[in-house]
């Protein structure tokens, strides 16, 4: 697995590189931390206290992540706990580091990350869905209207039309669309 440590060099640093290297995973680190697209890990650790104390830039889309993030902290107070919620890490350790639950904490967290990716993958597909049905009901009716049909049968239509041409709906529907236009 490929790690990418976003904290300053020095002690902890380096006792969580050695660890992880340990357990064979291949750890960077860098600080200030690089734009989110020069970060090329499956795994991003990043030092909470760091961005609270003395704030880098740290462009990290939340919305969309390139990797799973885990929060490094060293004491715990509400601004801690409020920074790892912002920053949407999937799991934290704390320092100082015992190794022991350093590997299950990595497996989580990428376990995490890989339902979120998949979740934002079918909250797409969905949308698109629900952006394409507009389309569909559109097609539909002037499919019904030039054939003197209903709805269902227009869309039945439809159906055949890509069936024989053999091409999707989604093509037949937004030919159709652009030629009534």
């Amino acid at each position: 697995m490929r790690i990418h440590l976003l904290v300053p060099p020095g002690g902890e640093a380096n006792e969580l590189i050695q660890h992880l290297r340990r357990m064979g995973c291949s750890a960077v680190t860098s600080w200030p931390p690089p734009p989110q697209a020069e970060i090329d890990a499956d795994v991003v650790f990043i030092s909470i206290r760091h961005l609270i104390e003395d704030p880098p830039p740290f462009d990290w889309n939340v919305e969309d992540p390139s990797a799973a993030l885990i929060a490094i902290a060293d004491y715990e107070n509400p601004l801690m706990v409020e920074k790892t919620l912002s920053i949407n890490a999937q799991s934290i350790i704390t320092m100082p580091l015992r190794t022991f639950g350093v590997l299950m904490e990595v497996l989580l967290s990428v376990a995490n990350f890989k339902r979120e990716q998949e979740r934002r993958a079918h909250i797409r597909r969905l949308e698109e869905k629900v952006r394409f049905s507009d389309k569909i009901e559109k097609a539909k009716a002037i499919v019904a209207r030039q054939h003197g049909v209903n709805r269902d049968e227009g869309y039945t239509l439809l159906r055949q039309f890509a069936m024989r041409k053999r091409v999707t709906i989604a093509e037949i529907v937004e030919e159709l669309i652009a030629g009534a236009e």
